[in-house]
């Protein structure tokens, strides 16, 4: 999605092998978007994909948010579960993330802890929580691995999940209850509001001239 609102400036959108909208980019992603996000769900059933990324030591079997629609508050902790099944023995194990905008684009990733890991043929729960992102309103979704190793050492993946965990992030409001405006071109991240004062003067810190007659 990405790619077509930087490399083109109209796009169009099939509906059963017919044009069903055109236009500028933004708008036609918008729509897209919105009719594949109809139905969405909290829980992924992924042992039936149609691709497997990884050395298959573990699968992912299920993933799940913890509560029944994908809804979230600005700045509220992102938890969810990952069921995962060990074809055989590991030692450690690790999960990653990394969420994308709706359009596609890269927002960011994140680096679980290395836990221990599990039996041959067992079947665990982890819960994984990216505490108070920050992200601005909007829809997002992840790609999800578990695997061992860092950043220095390199990582191996296991299993990776790709265009999963559709989520929103739900619009501020203030204390009477308003919605609170945000653009999204204004990004995907709400930072900390700024910190602003007033340098002291340069003509305040020069020493007053002085009256010869």
């Amino acid at each position: 999605m990405g790619a077509v609102t930087q490399l083109t400036d109209r796009a169009i959108l099939l509906s059963s092998g017919r044009m069903s909208s055109s236009g500028p980019p933004q708008s036609v992603i918008e729509l897209y978007l919105a009719q594949g996000n109809q139905g969405r769900v909290a829980e992924y059933d992924t042992r039936n994909r149609r691709e497997f990324h990884g050395n298959g030591d573990a699968r992912i079997v299920s993933l799940r948010f913890n509560r029944s629609t994908p809804c979230f508050e600005f700045n509220e902790s992102l938890s969810y579960c990952i069921s995962i099944e060990a074809e055989r023995y590991i030692s450690r194990i690790r999960a990653n993330m990394t969420i994308y905008a709706r359009d596609g684009s890269v927002v960011g990733s994140a680096i679980g802890p290395e836990i221990l890991g599990l039996a041959a043929g067992e079947q665990r729960e982890m819960i994984v929580t990216l505490p108070s992102c920050r992200l601005s309103p909007g829809s997002y979704y992840c790609a999800v691995s578990i695997g061992k190793g860092d950043l220095f050492a390199g990582f191996m993946d296991f299993d990776v999940v790709t265009q999963t965990l559709f989520f929103d992030i739900l619009p501020q409001t203030d204390e009477f209850g308003a919605l609170e405006e945000w653009h999204p071109w204004w990004g995907a991240i709400h930072f900390e509001n700024l910190s602003a004062s007033w340098e002291r003067s340069v003509a305040s810190l020069s020493p007053a001239p002085s009256n010869f007659s």
